[in-house]
C-alpha cells in the first residue's frame, strides 16, 4: 500500500493554483500590451477576460500538477485492475486534489476580477 503525505497533496494544489494564476495574469499582461483594441473605459480593461482565461487554463493547470496525465492514468489503472486499492487511492486523491487546487485558483482569480 502506498503511503501518501498530506503535504505532497498541498504540494500538487499548489502546482496547479500557481499555473491558473500565472497563466492568467500572464494572458491578461498579454492582452493589455498587444491587442490594439481602444480603450474607451476602465471597464473594457483586460481584467474581465482573466475569468475566461483562469477557466481555459484548469485542465491545463490540472496536467501540470500531476506531471502529465498518462503516469497517473497508467496507476490509477493498475491500480484498480491490479486489486491494489491503496495505490488507486492515493492516484485518485492526487488528482482530486490538482483539481481542487485550479479550481480554488480560478474562483479566487473570478473573485479578484469581478468583486461584486
Amino acid at each position: 500500500m502506498t503511503r501518501l503525505a498530506a503535504g505532497h497533496l498541498i504540494y500538487v494544489a499548489f502546482i496547479a493554483a500557481g499555473v491558473v494564476i500565472g497563466g492568467s495574469l500572464a494572458g491578461g499582461l498579454a492582452r493589455l500590451v498587444f491587442v490594439q483594441v481602444p480603450l474607451p473605459s476602465p471597464s473594457s480593461l483586460p481584467v474581465g477576460s482573466l475569468p475566461d482565461l483562469a477557466s481555459r487554463l484548469k485542465l491545463w493547470g490540472t496536467f501540470a500538477a500531476l506531471g502529465g496525465t498518462f503516469t497517473a492514468l497508467q496507476n490509477l489503472e493498475s491500480g484498480l485492475l491490479g486489486r491494489s486499492f491503496g495505490v488507486a487511492a492515493a492516484q485518485l486523491l492526487l488528482i482530486l486534489s490538482a483539481f481542487a487546487g485550479a479550481h480554488l485558483a480560478y474562483l479566487a482569480v473570478r473573485l479578484l476580477a469581478d468583486p461584486s
